[in-house]
């Protein structure tokens, strides 16, 4: 447990990536978290160390498939063991297939959704036990601007980030007078190195960054947004 009489806990999926990177970084930096990142990857894990550049005192990595109910199990008790609480949870762990339904298979199908809605499904079933034990706490998903308008050629993806959506809502409303809030962001095209590189032609005014998300997540956690929930944030254009 860090020695910070503030100490708090997160538990970050999909940290390894663009936006976990910066997310896992904007909150050590604010001193007072511990955060707890899955990997599936050792080289994504040790990328991670690398970015946070010597800044990695409060991050503890743990081998985790979040699409298997019994490794989410095995990662959140891990947290317990770690850190003994837990005061926010963040859903940022996805996939993208591009592709019209016709052209999707049933195992594409399974993949986008086992990534993106089943990922945030386990983990909050995980979560939500730990933080009423911790008297309230925050929950952040990460769904797509394509769950609330569709975008041609992405039927599966859109789906499964509806599916987010749906739950965010819907949880909200369970954990309504439990002191935690769950909220989502919706953002168009994030502004990484892979998109650029997928996407070398486009457009990428409209794009939002990893550090302005990361900046809202922060800012959600906080104490300033302890009366948000249930809240469908949309970035980009």
């Amino acid at each position: 447990m860090s020695k910070h009489a503030q100490a708090r806990v997160a538990v970050v999926t999909g940290g390894t990536g663009a936006l976990g990177r910066a997310v896992v970084a904007t909150l050590l930096d604010e001193g007072c978290w511990t955060v707890h990142v899955p990997w599936r990857s050792e080289a994504h894990a040790g990328a991670l160390e690398a970015a946070l550049a010597g800044r990695t005192s409060g991050l503890v990595l743990t081998r985790a498939d979040l699409a298997r109910a019994e490794e989410v199990a095995r990662l959140f008790a891990a947290v317990d063991r770690r850190s003994g609480r837990l005061d926010a949870l963040c859903n940022l762990a996805g996939g993208f297939a591009g592709g019209t339904v016709e052209e999707t298979t049933p195992g594409e199908w399974e993949r986008m959704i086992a990534s993106n809605a089943t990922s945030t499904f386990l983990c909050c079933r995980e979560a939500v036990p730990r933080l009423k034990a911790t008297g309230g706490g925050a929950i952040v998903n990460v769904a797509s601007a394509g769950a609330l308008i569709a975008r041609p050629r992405m039927a599966t993806y859109v789906a499964a980030k509806a599916a987010v959506v749906a739950l965010t809502r819907a949880l909200a409303d369970e954990l309504a007078d439990a002191g935690i809030t769950v909220n989502a962001l919706a953002p168009t095209t994030i502004d990484t190195e892979g998109n650029r590189r997928a996407m070398p032609a486009a457009d990428r005014s409209g794009w939002v960054t990893p550090s302005e998300l990361a900046e809202t997540i922060r800012w959600l956690l906080g104490a300033e947004a302890r009366h948000l929930t249930g809240s469908i944030l949309e970035f980009g254009r």
